[in-house]
Order: C-alpha cells, then structure tokens, then sequence
C-alpha cells in the first residue's frame, strides 16, 4: 500500500539536499581545493532535487493523493531550493544582491497569503504566473550552473563570460516576475477575500 505521505516525503528530499548543494557549492572557496568535485556533486544535488519536484506532483495526482498540506508544502520546498541557488549565485558575485533582495521579500510576502488563505480554509495553489515564474528560476540555476563549471573545470573557459551574461539576463526576468507574480497573488487574495465577505453579507441577509 502507497504512503499517503509519499508525496512529500519526495518534497522533503529538496530539504535536505539544499544546504548540501550550499556547502559543496562553497567547498572550493572555503578549502582551496575540489572544485572539480564541487560541480559534480551540485549537478547530481540539482538533478535530484528537480526530479523530486518533478516526482511529486506526478505521484501526487496520478495516485489521488493531493492534500491542502501538500499544496502548501510544494511550493515551499520549491523554494527552499530556489533561494538556495540564488544564495549561491549572489555569494560568488554573480547575481546582483538586490535582485535577491526582491526575490525573497516576493516569496516571504506570498508565504504569507498563502498561510492566510490557508487560515480561511482556502488552499491556494500555484498559478500561472508562478509556475512561469518556477521556470525562469529554473533556467537562471541552469546557465549559472553551467557558467560555473566550465570555470571550474577549465573546459571551454572562454565561453563562460557568455553563459553568466544569459544568467544576468535570466537574474533580470526572475526579479521582474517575482514582482509581477506578487502583484497576482495580491489580486486573487482580495477576490476571494471579497468573495468570502460576500457570501457572509448573504448568509446574514438570509
């Protein structure tokens, strides 16, 4: 019999590989030393932590075992990855501090209506614009990834400059839609805050 949990006990594996892809991110800086390792092991981290993703929406709906909790506990976990490679990318130089800035204060705020609604007994999913939003993220951890190991590993070095130029862009649309997202969030909470003041003005009417 399948664990109703099996869902996201797949989520939680994005928990525990974060702070590993941080310290062997680091690894090279801190020791001085396997920095060849350092991005063989963050691509084995991200690959796992992008196939859990993948996972356990997939088991979660083929297996009818979609939950409030689960929906709540998803995009969390998603982004406990997320930040984790943009934590990564500012800590090197790369990403733009204030871009990072934008990014966690969108996320802490969404978290924030999503606990909300959570409390008014509405579970809020992704939307469209936040899963665009997933992607974009998605490709700045990949071209950087990419930028990094051909610095690291000394192959192709000379295209690396190329590849963080396209993460600086990826950087810039991940700030403008963490912001343009909020803005979404922000509307669908006032609407169903409305409506839930609506239906509440009816009943009493009744």
């Amino acid at each position: 019999m399948v664990s109703r949990n099996l869902p996201n006990y797949l989520s939680s594996v994005r928990i525990v590989l974060s702070p590993a892809f941080l310290v062997t991110f680091f690894l090279p800086i801190w020791s001085g030393h396997f920095a060849v390792l350092s991005v063989v092991l963050c691509w084995v981290f991200m690959f796992l932590m992008d196939i859990s993703d993948i996972l356990d929406g997939y088991t979660a709906r083929k297996l009818r075992l979609v939950s409030d909790f689960g929906k709540m506990f998803d995009p969390y976990t998603d982004l406990f990855a997320r930040l984790t490679y943009f934590l990564c990318f500012a800590g090197i130089g790369r990403m733009p501090v204030w871009m990072l800035a934008i990014i966690i204060y969108r996320e802490i705020s969404v978290t924030f209506m999503r606990t909300v609604m959570m409390g008014r007994g509405f579970a809020m999913g992704a939307r469209l614009g936040g899963k665009i939003k997933e992607w974009v993220y998605a490709f700045s951890a990949i071209f950087s990834m990419l930028a990094l190991t051909l610095e690291r590993t000394g192959i192709w070095s000379e295209y690396s400059c190329l590849l963080w130029n396209i993460a600086m862009v990826f950087y810039v649309l991940s700030a403008i839609f963490a912001v343009i997202t909020f803005f979404d969030y922000l509307i669908f909470l006032n609407k169903k805050n409305k409506e839930r003041i609506d239906k509440g003005a009816g009943k009493g009417i009744c």
